[in-house]
């Protein structure tokens, strides 16, 4: 889903965020980091985000982002690096549903669990259809190489209204990676080139040794048949190298799935599909591929297959990856 907007992040109360600054979301984004579950990377920061349901016609969502703060704890100024509270969107909901809600109405200066609050709606800010709502907190500031603290207005929250042009929202959306497609460069948020570390700091990989390889899927990725592998120089740093779809379900951008012929493949992508013959481990294997600039797409049927691929040939893999005449181990 998509919900267009601009909202400039801010630190959580009392705390002040070391990495990064005033964070905005692209309005072309999609998915949005603000509307959708589920853990991605924009503008190079690590996001994760949860929705519920707020109300029996109103869904809430909660993004955090990976960041280095500075709290002030027992007396002294301590830095933490973790996932810290960026905002809440409430998403599209008829304006009526917020008529006795300080959060969906302006209202200068109301109370709150012992916290004063403001909400602007319709302003420049906000845009037409939305309001914002900030909190008076404690935050955390440098000051001649320290830090005091002081109280700031805070972003906390942004309400969006539904319009005849943006309907209601009345589900929490699906996860991030179910509402991806693979492309030439990746699924979602498992882009070839993301280093290992921040996809396991996303939760999408653990970095764990086994008989394989390192870094293993997480189990939310294996129940869907998503593999990420990485190079296999252990000299440099750890990168997603290939994406692979082991599963039905997920489409390619031009629709081809699992399960489908290679006559089907044919049919979706034309005299782009060309049969290859990669280098395996142990073994070759016969693919068919299509290229886009320098990455491909690799269709497998079968890993013991011992004559090229044949049109009445059933898909079981699909793999994201730059172009080579090896293919990778997938663990």
């Amino acid at each position: 889903m998509r919900v267009v907007r601009r909202l400039a992040a801010a630190a959580a109360a009392g705390m002040v965020m070391l990495a990064g600054g005033a964070l905005e979301a692209n309005a072309d984004e999609t998915p949005s980091v603000y509307d959708t579950p589920g853990a991605q990377i924009s503008d190079g920061r690590l996001w994760n985000t949860t929705c519920e349901d707020y109300s029996s016609n109103v869904v809430r969502c909660r993004a955090e982002i990976w960041a280095t703060t500075v709290e002030y704890v027992d007396g002294r100024y301590v830095k933490k690096t973790g996932w810290t509270f960026n905002n809440l969107s409430y998403l599209p909901s008829p304006r009526a549903a917020w008529a006795n809600n300080n959060l969906g109405r302006t209202n200068d200066n109301w109370t709150s669990d012992g916290r004063q609050w403001r909400t602007e709606c319709d302003t420049a800010a906000t845009g037409r259809g939305a309001c914002r709502s900030y909190a008076m907190v404690d935050v955390v500031k440098p000051s001649g190489g320290s830090y005091v603290n002081q109280k700031e207005w805070v972003f906390n929250n942004v309400v969006l209204f539904s319009t005849a042009s943006i309907p209601a929202v009345r589900e929490v959306p699906g996860w991030i990676i179910d509402q991806s497609r693979l492309s030439f460069t990746g699924l979602g948020p498992l882009q070839l080139g993301t280093p290992m570390k921040d996809l396991e700091t996303l939760g999408y990989v653990r970095d764990v040794f086994n008989i394989c390889q390192f870094w293993p899927s997480s189990q939310s990725l294996l129940n869907r048949g998503i593999y990420v592998q990485h190079n296999l120089d252990l000299a440099v740093p750890q990168r997603a190298s290939e994406i692979t779809v082991a599963q039905r379900g997920i489409r390619t951008t031009a629709g081809a799935q699992v399960g489908m012929s290679l006559a089907d493949i044919r049919a979706i992508y034309g005299d782009a599909v060309t049969l290859d013959t990669k280098q395996g481990i142990p073994e070759k294997l016969f693919t068919a591929v299509v290229r886009q600039g320098a990455n491909e797409l690799v269709f497998i049927s079968s890993h013991e297959l011992t004559r090229p691929l044949r049109d009445t040939d059933v898909i079981t893999e699909i793999v994201a990856r730059e172009y080579s005449t090896s293919l990778g181990n997938v663990c």
